[in-house]
């Protein structure tokens, strides 16, 4: 099935790729740049600050992002806990089941919708993950809405109800795109003299990094999140083993920060740094388990099912967004059909433990 908008003529009929354009960077590459009067001691440092201050940024709001998510979950969990102890001997036996699952699944509806109209009417550059975005940045393409206080705010509190609302999405692409706006933004943090790194070559050099580090917070992986944006940004030409060092300061510094508050957080400091709860969540258990040899057949099985099904997924994901196109041409139908789809998965999150529960009961 060939992509939405793949065509073979030349020249194209459509004009969508009009939207665009390119960045310039012959500014950075003029004599009028190179031969300006500068401190270059100063400005050598100001470049490793603007780093860490954007890693620094990325891991406050991932850790505000993780605490507004954990709230609007407990309170919905708490809720449905209030449902089905509350009204147990006040109903008969359908509704036991009925009102704590519609009221879960209305606010999981409700969530979602925010987040649908949000994206729809205040920020559409917050569409989808933004990592397809940040590629065609990092290679000259000037997207429309990449960048922008409106996207960065209906990025953050977008996903974070998206992912509220029990969709099935992480925030992992969403952080890469959070953490790009942010390194841009980094650079017009006022009277620290970032005045002359105010140029599209050094912003596309920052952005980079920003990404990485929103994926460094999303995995606590500094390394990892560093590797991820030189990867993306093939062919890479304007990576070096300069930008590598600060990249991974700008991580280091993301994922340093989110542990360090998420430790306070947890109230317990002796327990440790939680710097992965973002994408694994909070240690359940103390148990240990020892990694043994047996348990390498299982992995490879798992490893060519979770492979299959990723192909499986790719297919349908692709083929349902295609008819998405051409179903969902207008705008307040988006909010309506993201509402639909929170409340499907919050019913199911609910009725089938409920139907696993009375089933063993049956069975007992």
């Amino acid at each position: 099935m060939p992509a939405v908008g793949h065509t073979l003529e030349f020249p194209r009929k459509d004009t969508a790729y009009k939207k665009k354009e390119s960045i310039p960077f012959d500014e950075f590459y003029s004599n009028v740049w190179k031969n300006r009067p500068r401190d270059e001691k100063g400005e050598k440092c100001r470049r490793w600050l603007v780093f860490a201050l954007a890693g620094f940024a990325i891991g406050v709001t991932a850790f505000l992002m993780d605490q507004l998510e954990d709230f609007l979950v407990s309170k919905n969990r708490d809720l449905l806990q209030y449902f089905i102890d509350d009204f147990d001997d006040r109903f008969n036996s359908p509704w036991r089941f009925w009102l704590p699952a519609l009221s879960y699944a209305l606010i999981c509806a409700f969530l979602g919708f925010l987040a649908g109209v949000m994206t729809t009417y205040y920020g559409p550059g917050a569409t989808g993950s933004g990592v397809a975005e940040m590629i065609g940045y990092m290679n000259g393409v000037n997207y429309p809405e990449f960048l922008g206080v409106n996207t960065q705010i209906t990025k953050v509190l977008g996903v974070t109800m998206a992912v509220a609302s029990r969709l099935c999405i992480g925030k992992e692409g969403p952080l890469a795109h959070i953490g790009a706006i942010w390194g841009a933004a980094s650079v017009y943090f006022p009277g620290l003299g970032f005045e002359f790194l105010q140029n599209d070559e050094f912003k596309r050099t920052i952005i980079a990094a920003g990404g990485s580090a929103g994926v460094s917070a999303a995995f606590g992986a500094p390394i990892g999140g560093t590797l991820f944006s030189y990867e993306m940004s093939k062919p890479t030409v304007f990576w070096t083993f300069d930008m590598i060092w600060k990249t991974f300061i700008c991580c280091s510094t993301a994922v340093l920060v989110l542990a360090l508050l998420q430790t306070l957080a947890s109230g317990n400091v002796s327990d440790g740094f939680r710097g992965s709860t973002i994408k694994f969540g909070s240690q359940m258990t103390n148990d240990k388990y020892e990694n043994t040899f047996q348990v390498l057949p299982a992995a490879i099985v798992i490893g060519v099912i979770g492979g299959c099904l990723g192909a499986l997924f790719i297919n349908v994901n692709f083929r349902m967004n295609a008819y998405r196109k051409k179903l969902l041409t207008t705008k307040w139908i988006k909010p309506i059909e993201t509402a639909c789809w929170s409340f499907s998965t919050g019913f199911v999150f609910v009725s089938v433990p409920f139907l696993i529960y009375i089933s063993r009961t049956i069975s007992c």
